[in-house]
């Protein structure tokens, strides 16, 4: 320990000192001015790397335990940071290599196979006919969509085997809602900071990093993602599952922490200005009572017809809906036009135009893709694809339902009953936006997959 503490200090001393190693032409070459521009940052990076291989070296026992928490925290962090990217590469990438070399290790540790999985058959299905759909298509066409896909088909099937106890499944749970939570509050500071200062701090593209609205235009929660578009899904679907947990947990710290995280995540979804997701999210708040407590389905049901006559008859409902449309301006006949193109490619090719590749027979001058998931498969990877991806989607729902009528333990009924009320939002969302290959689609399929397999052992 000592040594790799003393060789870290001694790094970060040179360095600070404007030492002669800055100046070293392979240094120099890897580096360029960075050590001599900021010697002290480099002198604290030095030394926190003698730090970490020492603790490594002496805690390697402690660092192995941790070290699945570690990486599923990373990953589910890591899909806030798309906005860091430089071609394919961005933060994620680096985090499904490590959650699959974990799992790797773990699995080259048993002496037992793989048990057979639907779950594992469908997302093989799913990559395949990508792969199907780049038939007669030049490569240069259809291989950024591919290679960007396979990762994310891969971190799915390993999410499922990795998190094969409820602990491992309740800490991936915890680590989505509080790094949606985390992002969530970097957004509110972001619009704070607009409101307050006219200081804009945001990565997002600039086409899309303003809205109108009455009072003048404003800027949209993002985060670190390029559109609001993309940082809103993960947090609407953490807002209503902590909603659900709030709702569903015993005891008064975890059901105020969790209803403080849906109130975060909410605030953020409603400064994103994502239509789309206001729509999932109202919806699978409306229908989160019946999935919490079914028996109680004839009072919901009465409350929530009393609540939209309310709603109608004082006018309410017709200013949100006008204010819905007003924002979304000419959003709504883009993407009726971008559908019917979409259902026409998937019926005119056997295999589709190719996987993220619709863009070349898209009515928009933009060549936006589709902007419903499943249309949006079954127009690249054709009817193959469509019905796999379909199947899939079924095969979680099924899944969840049947693991949350199973569950005997209640801390368990509820993380998958608030798994299901996620998905819901999932499932809607994904109607109105491109997402049929999403990272976060892919992650979150893997995980409620882990969490059935936990209740029902198959």
């Amino acid at each position: 320990m000592g040594l790799a503490l003393l060789a870290g200090a001694a790094m970060g001393m040179l360095v600070a000192g404007d030492a002669p190693l800055s100046h070293a032409p392979l240094v120099s070459a890897l580096f360029g001015t960075a050590l001599r521009d900021y010697p002290f940052a480099a002198a604290g990076v030095g030394t926190m790397v003698g730090l970490g291989a020492s603790a490594c070296l002496v805690w390697h026992d402690r660092v192995w335990q941790w070290c699945t928490p570690f990486a599923v925290a990373l990953l589910f962090l890591s899909v806030h940071f798309l906005g860091f990217s430089a071609g394919p590469l961005n933060p994620s990438i680096f985090a499904i290599l490590l959650v699959i070399g974990v799992w790797l290790m773990e699995f080259l540790g048993r002496d037992a196979a793989l048990p057979h999985s639907a779950f594992r058959t469908l997302v093989i299905l799913f990559f395949v006919c990508a792969l199907l759909s780049t038939l007669g298509t030049h490569p240069s066409e259809v291989l950024y969509g591919l290679a960007s896909f396979l990762p994310k088909v891969l971190i799915a099937i390993v999410i499922a085997e990795l998190l094969n106890d409820r602990n491992k499944v309740s800490f991936a749970v915890s680590a989505m809602l509080w790094s949606s939570g985390l992002l969530a509050v970097i957004a509110l500071a972001q619009i704070g900071a607009y409101v307050l200062f006219q200081t804009v701090y945001s990565i997002s593209e600039l086409d899309y990093r303003f809205v109108a609205t009455p009072f003048g235009p404003l800027l949209r929660a993002s985060g670190f993602s390029r559109t609001a578009n993309q940082f809103v899904l993960p947090i609407g679907v953490a807002c209503v599952t902590s909603a659900y947990l709030a709702f569903a947990l015993t005891g008064w710290k975890r059901r105020v922490s969790f209803m403080v995280l849906a109130l975060l995540t909410a605030g953020a979804v409603a400064l994103s200005f994502v239509r789309g997701m206001w729509i999932a999210m109202l919806v699978g708040l409306l229908l989160l009572p019946f999935i919490a407590k079914p028996r109680l389905a004839p009072l919901w049901t009465g409350l929530v017809l009393a609540l939209t006559l309310i709603a109608v008859t004082s006018g309410f409902a017709g200013w949100v809906i006008e204010s819905i449309i007003s924002l979304a301006g000419s959003s709504v006949t883009e993407r009726f036009d971008l559908n019917i193109a979409g259902l026409r490619a998937m019926l005119d090719s056997s295999f589709g135009t190719g996987i993220s590749n619709f863009g070349r027979t898209s009515p928009t001058f933009e060549r936006y893709p589709v902007h419903n998931a499943v249309i949006q498969v079954g127009s690249e990877l054709g009817l193959p694809g469509f019905v796999v991806f379909i199947a899939l989607l079924v095969w979680i729902a099924w899944r969840l339902l049947r693991a949350m009528l199973a569950a005997t333990d209640v801390d368990a009924r509820a993380r998958v009953g608030a798994l299901l009320a996620g998905y819901v939002v999932l499932m809607i969302a994904i109607q109105m936006e491109p997402e049929g290959y999403s990272l976060f689609l892919l992650i979150y399929l893997g995980l409620a997959e882990a969490a059935a397999r936990t209740i029902t052992k198959t």
